[in-house]
């Protein structure tokens, strides 16, 4: 077992962190799958375990976690594609318009939001990452991640953005100009503003959906199994099935012709 330890003594190793992401997934799915008068937290289980083991010090090798994290959501948005592409264009045809207006108005409704919680003070890099993490929208936090490295905050901004969490932080009380080195450990700290933000939010994110969906079913009076049936017999109508036909030619003129 001395392996072991000497594993998780230093967690920036490669093994250890891959050992570790393959404890905080396995752990998490295991979380995800438990049962609670018929809710399920899923996947969201892996943040909750992430959060514990990030509490804990065991922090994988940040090259190693940015690379899980890329190769992650990149699977993410493919599988998404690839699940929903078939029946992308009949869906849109039939209530595109209806569930892209429901989608824009609660963009929208982020958005605002977040530009609210920016007048009143609160950071940029701070905001989004809360927006991201109330949605639940993963791929809006990587977006907002690469717009930061993209666009570089002023020093005074980046500066602004880290002492709302970390006023003591020696980047932030240093009084003379940074150097290259030190703009590049702040750009750095202010990039992970949004996914400590997000971190702090999902979890209400992910509660508040499951208790609007029970509040919404109470108030309605909605059966999931009722609906889920009649959403498929509305599927099967308007896909007519398939009809074969066994045609035998007798005309002697066409036999070889077809």
């Amino acid at each position: 077992m001395d392996w072991l330890k000497e594993l998780f003594a230093d967690p920036t190793r490669v093994d250890a962190s891959l050992l570790i992401l393959a404890l905080v997934i396995a752990l998490g799915l295991v979380l995800g799958s438990v049962s609670l008068r018929g809710i399920r937290l899923g996947v969201a289980g892996i943040l909750f375990v992430g959060l514990a083991f990030g509490h804990f010090g065991l922090a994988p090798n940040a090259t190693v976690l940015g690379f899980a994290r890329e190769l992650g959501l990149v699977m993410f948005v493919f599988a998404v594609g690839l699940s929903v592409g078939p029946g992308f264009f009949s869906a849109l045809r039939r209530a595109g318009l209806s569930l892209n207006l429901l989608a824009l108005g609660v963009v929208l409704l982020g958005v605002a939001i977040t530009i609210g919680a920016m007048m009143a003070g609160l950071a940029g890099p701070i905001a989004i990452g809360l927006f991201s993490g109330a949605t639940t929208n993963t791929p809006s936090l990587a977006a907002a991640g690469q717009a930061l490295r993209d666009q570089r905050p002023s020093d005074d901004a980046a500066r602004a953005a880290l002492a709302q969490v970390a006023p003591e932080h020696p980047l932030v009380r240093k009084e003379s100009e940074l150097t290259p080195a030190e703009r590049d450990a702040l750009l750095a700290e202010v990039t992970k503003l949004p996914g400590m933000a997000y971190a702090l939010a999902y979890p209400g994110g992910v509660f508040g959906i499951i208790a609007a969906m029970l509040l919404l079913r109470g108030l309605f009076r909605i059966d999931p199994a009722a609906e889920a049936a009649e959403l498929e017999r509305r599927r099967a109508l308007a896909t007519p099935p398939l009809a074969n036909r066994l045609v035998r030619v007798t005309n002697p003129n066409l036999v070889g012709d077809v």
